[in-house]
């Protein structure tokens, strides 16, 4: 382990402060991976809850993080996937759930304009099925 090799080296300050600094670069690296498999499990389930919940885990990751790339490219597939699922809930004529979907999707996956114009369409289309009973 490369924190490791530090402890070995005769000077105090690679010894303690840059031990210390690495130690937990890569705690944090691990954890923010953690993070990472986690939300691209929720994705390929497709259970809403999961995603939101991975969603604002993936959103925390920091600039620093070595992974932050791959979490900023992973927010989008994950709001556009809570969409499609808001999608199927209306197309079951299941209107709440359709609306809650949609009301869960987050600012930062950048689909504000599709999100609002969900909720129109799924609140004309609930419309639609109440004068066609």
């Amino acid at each position: 382990m490369t924190a490791a090799r530090l402890l070995s080296i005769d000077n105090q300050y690679w010894q303690t402060t840059k031990y210390d600094e690495l130690s937990k670069l890569i705690i944090s690296t691990r954890q923010d991976l953690t993070k990472l498999g986690k939300a691209e499990r929720a994705l390929k389930n497709a259970v809403v809850d999961d995603i939101v919940t991975s969603l604002q885990e993936i959103s925390g990751i920091l600039k620093q993080s070595f992974v932050h790339k791959d979490a900023q490219t992973l927010i989008p597939k994950m709001g556009r996937k809570l969409l499609d699922l808001a999608e199927a809930a209306l197309e079951r004529r299941d209107y709440n759930e359709a609306l809650d979907i949609a009301n869960r999707i987050p600012g930062n996956v950048n689909l504000g304009k599709e999100v609002d114009d969900f909720r129109l369409i799924a609140q004309a289309q609930s419309k639609a099925w109440l004068v066609g009973h």
